[in-house]
């Protein structure tokens, strides 16, 4: 029987490493779950969906829109299940307080300096910078990127291989993560629903 993208995740996630990181700034990118962690999962689940060339053929501008508005619904019914993690107030500062841990992805749609001047939010800067899907005119030009043709910047296999399972899945492995994949996993089915839903219009 065939496994669903939850059980192949987790199984492909089990066979991840990660090596061991010294320096403070790896070990706060492996402590804390940022935009782009979450959106790893999600763009993954969707990629192992049967119906993925069907339901990805949306423009990644309507893709955008749909993940900004799931996750705003979607981070009101974790909040709590996620809990607080201790954070210094300002860089480099030693004062220390409790903040939510949702807070880097509820602050992902706010204006911030962008990469090349001008202001840009981690959404964005994540869409663009990251997997890189924003590239192309409809998101199934981004996971359906023709094999043969050298791997680079912009197309899901390239972006699953070097990144995904190269350092998001063994993130997540962490006990201190793993409790909250979940949530994740139930924000990934969102997404495939809402991908259905605009397919059928």
């Amino acid at each position: 029987m065939r496994k669903d993208a939850k059980e192949l995740i987790l199984e492909r996630m089990k066979k991840s490493t990660l090596p061991k990181q010294k320096c403070y700034h790896d070990k706060f990118f492996l402590n804390h779950i940022q935009y782009g962690d979450v959106m790893d999962i999600v763009l993954y689940y969707i990629s192992l969906q049967r119906d993925v060339t069907r339901i990805a053929k949306i423009p990644c501008n309507e893709f955008s829109r749909i993940l900004e508005k799931i996750t705003k619904g979607w981070m009101g019914g974790v909040e709590k299940q996620w809990g607080t993690v201790k954070t210094p107030r300002n860089y480099g500062s030693k004062e220390i307080y409790d903040r939510p841990r949702i807070w880097a992805i509820s602050s992902a749609w706010t204006p911030g300096p962008g990469p090349m001047g001008g202001t840009m939010s981690v959404a964005r800067y994540y869409e663009v910078l990251y997997p890189g899907f924003s590239q192309h005119d409809y998101l199934l030009a981004f996971f359906r990127y023709p094999k043969g043709l050298p791997l680079k910047h912009g197309n899901w296999p390239y972006y699953k291989k070097q990144v995904v399972e190269a350092a998001t899945f063994p993130k997540w492995r962490r006990k201190m993560h793993r409790k909250r994949l979940e949530t994740v996993f139930e924000l990934a089915e969102l997404a495939c629903r809402e991908l259905r839903k605009e397919s059928e219009k």
